[in-house]
């Protein structure tokens, strides 16, 4: 063995930096690959034996135990939650900044100020029949924007729906990967393999799966995951523990449950539509119902052109912006306007205590507006700072887990020479071996 044991050492170190050499080009073919974690060669020396010659123990070469991943559970986990956390921060301020967009567009404080000016137009002459139309013109124009706004709102909400669907359908689909993929890396490792390649494919959706519903990740001991979230099968009901993936089984999230993240767009979406849209449209409501009340009780005590008393304006009940409308006796016939009182010397004085009305419902408006206003540009500023430090991990990740071309291309050019040099060793030990076959022939 001793004459040979030169040969072995000089075949294990090719063989060892050959497979180091592929280590470094799997490396370098995956610079590109967004999710991919670099990988090491690690080298262990064998055991060493006693010499046949001398009592010395004599080294038995190299082995590579195996490519290192190089990841740090930690800043994976870290990294998943702030994934969470922007992509909560995302869906809401993408959702938010559509919503003012929508608002603004609609231009409400000028239709507002149009309707409150026509009512003060027709204060100053309650006679001309073009001040009536007027009026009429600016109160439907002021109805179909408030609707037209409510309208929007609902959209985005519905927009939600769908969303929410799709990434309910998403997780669950990812849930099953995930499991299929547990199972790959639990076969493969109870093989001796070292499944790095899937266990950085396992990373990837259970960063996807985080960002969606900021599931809770838990490591078995047999290097699977079990992913839980929490679900409740009747709305208001206290969720339960829900196993979406455990170990090599997977469920889907109950026909009919209601998904209860605690973080991720899905919690984001969620929050926005019960939220923040459903106090925009209740603002919306209590605006219109104000509106009526407001007006009708003025014009209640009015006199039309045409003598009649005692007649609403807006229709009667409101609940909200759904029902608003104008009285169809007064949409159709003009002159049931009531813009005088009912003593001669007020012509005029209920439609100015009507436009008088506007400084108000101005300011319930902009308090609407405003708020969504900052509602958006709080998400805004939320969604910038998690983004960066979402930027701030991915680069301490890729620091520790990219791939430098520049150290690849060093270590292939090290691994080059370890081969060549062990390759040279064999011959030399090949020459070595022939001489004392020679010798003893």
């Amino acid at each position: 063995m001793s004459e040979f044991n030169g040969i072995y050492i000089a075949l294990s170190g090719m063989n060892a930096h050959k497979a180091a050499l592929e280590i470094t080009g799997h490396n370098i073919s995956n610079v590109g690959s967004k999710e991919y974690t670099r990988q090491q060669a690690v080298f262990s020396s064998r055991d060493a034996h006693e010499s046949t010659l001398s009592k010395a123990l004599i080294g038995g070469g190299v082995i590579l135990t195996g490519p290192r991943r190089m990841a740090d559970c930690f800043l994976e986990q870290r990294l998943a939650w702030e994934q969470a956390q922007a992509a909560d921060w995302s869906s809401r301020a993408g959702l938010l900044k559509e919503v003012e967009g929508s608002i603004n567009a609609l231009n409400l404080p000028e239709k507002y100020n149009a309707f409150w000016e026509a009512w003060h137009n027709l204060a100053l002459d309650p006679n001309l029949a073009q001040n009536r139309f007027e009026v009429l013109e600016q109160a439907k124009v002021l109805v179909d924007t408030l609707k037209s706004a409510r309208s929007q709102l609902l959209d985005i909400q519905d927009q939600i729906e769908k969303t929410l669907d799709s990434q309910v359908e998403e997780v669950n689909i990812l849930a099953g990967q995930l499991a299929d993929l547990n199972k790959e890396i639990k076969i493969g490792i109870q093989k001796g393999f070292q499944p790095n390649d899937l266990l950085d494919r396992r990373t990837a959706m259970l960063k996807e799966l985080v960002g969606i519903t900021n599931a809770h990740v838990e490591y078995l001991a047999d290097n699977t995951v079990a992913v839980t979230l929490s679900v409740s099968q009747v709305a208001g009901a206290e969720p339960e523990e829900f196993f979406l993936v455990n170990g090599i089984s997977a469920q889907e999230i109950p026909s009919g449950g209601e998904l209860h993240a605690t973080g991720g767009s899905i919690f984001g979406l969620g929050e926005i539509r019960q939220d923040e849209l459903q106090s925009y449209l209740d603002s919306l409501d209590h605006i219109a119902q104000s509106l009526v009340a407001e007006v009708n009780t003025l014009h209640l005590t009015g006199i039309g052109a045409d003598g009649s008393t005692g007649n609403n304006f807006f229709k009667e009940p409101v609940t909200g912006v759904a029902d608003l409308a104008l009285r169809d006796e007064v949409e159709n016939d003009p002159a049931q306007i009531a813009a005088d009182g009912i003593n001669p010397e007020d012509t005029g004085r209920i439609a100015l205590e009507i436009s008088n009305l506007s400084p108000v419902f101005s300011q319930k408006l902009s308090g609407l507006i405003g708020q969504v206003g900052i509602d958006a540009k709080n998400t805004i500023t939320q969604d910038s700072c998690h983004q960066e430090m979402l930027l701030n991990m991915e680069n301490m990740r890729a620091e520790l887990s990219g791939v430098s071309l520049d150290e690849e291309l060093a270590q292939m050019v090290r691994f080059q020479r370890a081969y060549q040099a062990s390759a040279q060793v064999l011959s030399v030990m090949d020459e070595v071996l022939q001489t004392l076959i020679n010798i003893a022939g």
